[in-house]
C-alpha cells in the first residue's frame, strides 16, 4: 500500500545500496511514483500496480516490510493475506511494521463515521464525500448537548479533526472497510502466521510509567510483567486509537531483551525534537521543554550542560560521548545518562542507528541532497534528514532546487529577483508589492529595496531549512 512512494523513494534516494519495492492497487499513484523515480534517475526502487493477495517473492527475501494505513482498511481474508505474506517474506532478523486502529478506543470514532457515511450517502464524486462528511462533522459539534457524553465527544472529535487533509477524512472515516481491532486479537492473529510482537513504533506508547507511577504498578501487577497484556491494558486506560505494531519471526522474538539500559544508548545517535528549549527560571533549575509540552528539570550542573549542548545540535544527532564531555566522575556520567534515557522514554528524544547528515549552520555554498531538489521542483513537499514530511513555503520552494553547493547568497537574491519578474511571486511590505523598474541582475548593492528584501527573504528562508533538516553537509 505504497500510494506514489512518498515514504520509500525518500529512503531509497538516501540509501543506495538498499533494493526497495512497493506496491499499490492504484494505477494512478503508481504511475505518480514511477514518474517520481524516473525525475530523480533511481535504479533500486520499483513499484509494481498490483494486490496484496497476488504479490510474489522470494521466501524470507524481505529485511524491512511496511504496511502502512492499510491493514484496517481492507477485508478480512486480505488482512490474513497481509500477515501471511510479511510471515512468509520476511527475514530471519527482518522487522515488520503494521498499523491499524485499534479498539476499544476507535469505538468511540465509530459514531462519528456512522453520521460521516450516512450524511455523504452514495455521492460517486470523492471531494464531494469528503465535503459532505466535514458538513456534518460541524454540524455535530454546534448542535449536540455539550451537558452530555455523546455531545462532549461530537465536539472533542470535530476539533481534533477539522484540521486535517481531506484525503485523511476520506480514508479513516469514509472507505468502505473499516474494521479496528484489539491489540490482543492483532497479536494472536500474527502469531498465527509464525511471528511475535516486537514493539511498537513509537517507544513512548511502549512505557506504562508515562501514565503515572501508581497506575504502572497497578497495570504490571494484575498483568503479571507480560507485554501484550500491559499494552492492552494502556489501550484501555489512554483510549487510543492507533497502533503502529512492529513484528518478527517467533524464533527471532525469544532472542529480544526489553531491558531499557542507558548503556544502550552509547552506540545509537540522539536526535533532540525540534524546538526542544531551555526555559528561564530564577531558582536554579535548569528547565527543558518542548513544543508538546513535555519537561525535564534538573538541579545537576552536568547534565544541563549536555541538554545545553543537545540544544545547540539542533537539528543535528549527537552521540552520548559527546554529551559526557563536562562530567567530572562515572557518578556525573550516570546522571547525564539516566536523564538522556528519561528523554527517550518520555518521546523528548528519538534514536537514530546512524548520524544525521544534516548541518545547523548555513554555509556560503548551501548544500540540499539531489532527491530533495528534484522534489522540490515538482511540488511543496519533501523528507528532511529525519525522514519527516517539511511543507516548503513558496519562497522555499523556488530557492532549494538552486541549493547545490555551488550558489551563494548573492546568486540566490538573483533567483528570488527572477522569480519576482518571471511572475512567480512578489514581496510585500505594508500590502504592498515591491518592485524595481532599474534594477539589474549583477547589480545587488545599489541599496534598492527590493533586492534588500529579497537578501532578508533569502537568508531567513535558509536558516528556516537548516532548522528544518533539509540542509546537509
Amino acid at each position: 500500500g505504497c500510494a506514489s512512494g512518498g515514504n520509500i523513494i525518500p529512503l531509497a534516494a538516501r540509501y543506495p545500496q538498499a533494493r526497495i519495492t512497493g506496491i499499490d492497487i492504484s494505477s494512478v499513484q503508481v504511475e505518480a511514483g514511477r514518474a517520481r523515480i524516473a525525475a530523480q534517475g533511481l535504479d533500486n526502487v520499483t513499484i509494481d500496480c498490483a494486490s496484496i493477495t497476488d504479490f510474489e517473492a522470494e521466501p524470507a527475501s524481505f529485511d524491512y516490510i511496511i504496511c502502512h494505513g492499510v491493514f484496517s482498511w481492507v477485508t478480512a481474508p486480505v488482512r490474513e493475506a497481509i500477515l501471511a505474506k510479511i510471515g512468509l517474506l520476511l527475514s530471519a532478523q527482518g522487522v515488520a511494521d503494521v498499523s491499524y486502529n485499534v479498539l476499544p478506543g476507535w469505538r468511540m470514532r465509530q459514531a462519528l463515521r456512522d453520521a460521516m457515511v450516512l450524511h455523504a450517502g452514495v455521492e460517486s464524486n470523492p471531494q464531494h464525500r469528503v465535503t459532505r462528511a466535514r458538513w456534518i462533522m460541524q454540524f455535530l459539534k454546534e448542535n449536540t448537548n455539550s451537558a452530555t457524553l455523546w455531545g462532549q465527544m461530537f465536539q472533542r472529535e470535530a476539533d481534533l479533526i477539522s484540521g486535517l487533509a481531506d484525503d485523511y477524512i476520506a480514508h479513516e472515516f469514509l472507505e468502505s472497510t473499516n474494521e479496528p481491532m484489539t491489540f490482543t486479537a492483532f497479536a494472536e492473529q500474527a502469531a498465527s502466521h509464525g511471528l511475535a510482537y516486537l514493539g511498537d513504533a513509537d517507544i513512548t506508547q511502549m512505557i506504562p510509567e508515562n501514565l503515572a507511577p501508581a497506575t504502572a504498578a497497578s497495570l504490571r501487577e494484575v498483568c503479571g510483567g507480560h507485554v501484550i497484556a500491559v499494552e492492552q491494558y494502556m489501550d484501555i486506560v489512554t483510549g487510543r486509537t492507533f497502533r503502529q505494531s512492529l513484528l518478527v519471526r517467533q524464533a527471532q522474538a525469544v532472542r529480544v531483551s526489553r531491558l531499557l539500559d542507558p548503556a544502550r544508548l552509547d552506540a545509537l545517535h540522539l536526535v533532540a525534537n525540534r524546538g526542544l528549549m531551555r526555559q528561564a527560571r530564577a531558582d536554579g533549575i535548569a528547565q527543558f521543554s518542548d513544543p508538546a509540552g513535555r519537561t525535564i528539570t534538573t538541579n545537576q550542573a552536568c547534565v544541563a550542560q549536555a541538554l545545553d549542548l543537545l540544544v545547540s545540535k539542533l537539528p543535528c544527532s549527537v552521540q552520548v560521548h559527546d554529551l559526557l564531555q563536562q562530567c567530572a566522575n562515572l557518578q556525573e556520567q550516570d546522571f547525564v545518562k539516566g536523564a538522556l534515557m528519561n528523554m527517550v522514554q518520555s518521546g523528548m528524544i528519538t534514536l537514530s542507528s546512524e548520524a544525521l547528515q544534516c548541518v545547523a549552520t548555513v554555509s556560503d555554498l548551501p548544500f540540499v541532497a539531489g532527491f530533495t531538489r528534484t522534489d522540490a521542483r515538482l511540488g511543496s513537499r519533501v523528507v528532511n534528514c529525519v525522514h519527516e514530511t517539511i511543507h516548503l513555503g513558496l519562497i522555499a520552494q523556488i530557492l532549494v532546487p538552486h541549493l547545490d553547493g555551488t550558489n551563494d547568497s548573492d546568486a540566490l537574491v538573483r533567483v528570488i529577483l527572477q522569480a519576482i519578474a518571471d511572475g512567480k511571486m512578489a514581496l510585500m511590505r505594508d500590502g504592498v508589492a515591491l518592485t524595481s523598474s532599474d534594477l539589474t541582475s549583477s547589480d545587488l548593492t545599489s541599496g534598492d529595496d527590493l533586492a534588500r528584501e529579497a537578501g532578508m527573504h533569502v537568508r531567513a528562508t535558509l536558516l528556516e531549512l537548516a532548522r528544518a533538516g533539509l540542509l546537509v553537509a
